[in-house]
């Protein structure tokens, strides 16, 4: 079984692959919809050029998408780290107003 979900065993046939997608756990399809990556990861699947590297790549969107950045921030934070989740927020607030984690600094 894997970590991730217990739905994914069910999907055992010789086309399926797992593929993981951290941090974004059950908003993923508004999630990759959000970063407009959606509709390339479904063609790509059902067409049948989609490799688990050109997967992967398209995921890296994913760094610039304020819902990742809060869940990824408060990871650390909810393990007790302050240093890493200081530098972290720093960061991402240079990139963008993440609410979430203006606050989330702010209570270090």
């Amino acid at each position: 079984m894997n970590f991730w979900t217990p739905n994914t065993p069910r999907f055992t046939g010789k086309n399926a692959e797992h593929l993981r997608a951290p941090f974004l756990r059950h908003r993923l399809g508004s999630s990759l919809n959000e970063m407009g990556i959606l509709s390339l990861i479904i063609r790509g699947a059902l067409d049948g050029p989609l490799t688990s590297e050109e997967y992967y790549k398209l995921l890296r969107t994913r760094k610039i998408s304020p819902r990742y950045q809060r869940e990824a921030f408060k990871k650390p934070v909810d393990k007790g780290h302050k240093d890493l989740p200081r530098s972290m927020g720093e960061y991402i607030l240079k990139q963008n107003p993440n609410r979430a984690v203006r606050l989330g600094t702010r209570a270090l």
